[in-house]
């Protein structure tokens, strides 16, 4: 996508300086485990659920390769099955977030979840768009036909990334490459 490597990094870098300004940042690990296959056959699971925080998004697997510890969940599709949903339950997590992708009523996934601690984000924050747009050629993307700085819309990834690069000095992530399995 890029040409200028060392050129990108320098300007992200800046970026989150930037946006982490005037935030603390915990020294406690936080891991943000994603859907993709790449943790397949990995048997990661023991180092996974050895940080202090484990967040997982929408539907996800627990096993030896991913590990079985869920501290923060992040929902944001339509197609949360009553499985999932009791999985979480069992888990028990310290915190859900719900951001508005898909079609479902924050008031129901409050209520399908039993008194877990839940914050709703109704829409993107705008500071998350303005930190992260700059570096996107938006040109050089998949179906860029429809993704511009006027249309993008941030993964549910991205945004936990950004809201954890606020309150952690490290974010680790893995198995952020669903778009593998995506036929484009």
């Amino acid at each position: 996508y890029y040409t200028d490597y060392a050129t990108v990094l320098s300007q992200y870098s800046e970026k989150v300086s930037s946006f982490r300004e005037g935030f603390t940042q915990s020294d406690e690990s936080v891991v943000l485990v994603g859907n993709g296959p790449s943790p397949q056959g990995k048997f990661m699971g023991r180092t996974v659920d050895t940080f202090s925080t484990v967040v997982r998004f929408n539907t996800f697997t627990l096993n030896g390769d991913l590990g079985e510890r869920l501290d923060h969940y992040y929902v944001a599709t339509t197609g949360i099955s009553e499985e999932i949903t009791n999985k979480v339950i069992e888990l028990s997590p310290k915190q859900i977030y719900y951001h508005q992708w898909g079609e479902l009523d924050p008031v129901q996934i409050k209520e399908a979840f039993k008194g877990i601690p839940f914050e709703w984000k109704p829409e993107e924050p705008e500071e998350y768009r303005k930190s992260i747009l700059p570096l996107i050629n938006f040109k050089d993307i998949p179906h860029a036909s429809y993704r511009s700085k006027d249309t993008y819309a941030t993964s549910t990834g991205l945004l936990a990334i950004f809201k954890y690069l606020r309150t952690h000095k490290k974010v680790h992530i893995f198995g952020f490459d669903w778009w593998e399995t995506v036929d484009m």
